[in-house]
C-alpha cells in the first residue's frame, strides 16, 4: 500500500489510506497539492498524518504545520496509532506550530518562507491543518484575500513536494471549503461529510470520503464509507446495499 506506483513514465504516490488508492488510480500525482475539506472531527487528521507516514515508510522527511492542535497530543496520537514510528520522530517526522494570532509569521512561513524551510528539512511531504483558520484572517487583513490564497498554492506547487491541505467545511455550502478558494487552486480535492439516517439522528451516521476532483489522474465518482479500526488508523470500505 505505501509503495510508489510508476505508471507511463509518472511518479505517483500512495495515500497511506487503505481504500483511496484504488479511487484514484493509484495515487495521487508527486508534487501534487491536495485539498482536504471536512467538519471538524471527521477524521481529516488521522488521514493527513497516515499520508505522512506513507512518505516516513519509504524513507522521505515529513512536516506537519498545526496552526491549531497541540503538538504534543498529535504526536501521542500518532504513536498510539503507529508505535513503531517513535524513533522517527523530529528525524524524519518533523512537527511545527504556528501561532494563528500571529499574521506576520504565517505569513512568512506560508508564503515565501516555505521554499527555505522545506529545503533546509529536505522535506518531500507536507501537511498544512488547517489552513481555513489562515483563510479567515485574511479576510480582515487583505483586501483581496483570493490572491494570497492564490501565492500559497502558487508556492507549494513551485517547491519539489506533495501536499495535504486541511480546510474546514462551509456552513452554507456542504460541498465546499468554507472560503472557496482552495479548490480552484489545488489539484486534488477530497471532501468527508457525515451522511445521517433518514428522518432521525437516533441511529449511527457514516463518515463518507468523495473524491471531487483530480488534474492529473483519473477517479471514481462514488464516496466510500470511512471507518477506523481499534488504534484509530483509518480505512476505506464500499458501502452497503448501494
Amino acid at each position: 500500500m505505501l509503495t510508489d506506483i510508476i505508471v507511463q513514465g509518472e511518479r505517483k504516490l500512495s495515500t497511506g489510506l487503505a481504500g483511496l488508492d484504488e479511487m484514484i488510480d493509484g495515487g495521487f500525482m508527486e508534487n501534487t497539492v491536495t485539498a482536504l475539506i471536512g467538519d471538524s472531527g471527521i477524521g481529516r487528521t488521522t488521514i493527513a498524518l497516515q499520508f505522512l507516514v506513507g512518505g516516513v515508510t519509504e524513507g522521505e522527511n515529513v512536516l506537519f504545520i498545526s496552526l491549531t492542535h497541540d503538538i504534543n497530543r498529535l504526536k501521542k496520537k500518532l504513536l498510539d496509532m503507529y508505535p513503531w514510528i517513535e524513533d522517527k520522530l523530529d528525524h524524519q517526522l518533523h512537527f511545527m506550530k504556528l501561532d494563528p494570532k500571529n499574521f506576520d509569521s504565517l505569513s512568512y512561513y506560508l508564503g515565501n518562507g516555505l521554499p527555505e524551510l522545506l529545503r533546509n528539512l529536505s522535506i518531500s511531504r507536507l501537511v498544512i491543518d488547517p489552513l481555513t483558520i489562515y483563510e479567515e484572517s485574511l479576510r480582515i487583513n487583505d483586501n483581496v484575500p483570493i490572491m494570497s490564497v492564490y501565492h500559497i498554492y502558487w508556492t507549494l506547487k513551485s517547491i519539489p513536494c506533495t501536499s495535504f491541505i486541511v480546510l474546514s467545511t462551509s456552513s452554507a455550502r456542504s460541498l465546499q471549503s468554507m472560503s472557496g478558494y482552495s479548490e480552484e487552486f489545488a489539484d486534488n480535492v477530497i471532501l468527508l461529510f457525515r451522511e445521517f439516517p433518514k428522518d432521525t439522528y437516533l441511529n449511527p451516521y457514516k463518515k463518507v470520503l468523495l473524491i471531487l476532483k483530480t488534474r492529473y489522474n483519473r477517479h471514481e465518482h462514488s464516496g466510500k464509507v470511512l471507518e477506523f479500526d481499534e488504534r484509530g488508523v483509518a480505512y476505506l470500505t464500499k458501502p452497503e446495499n448501494v
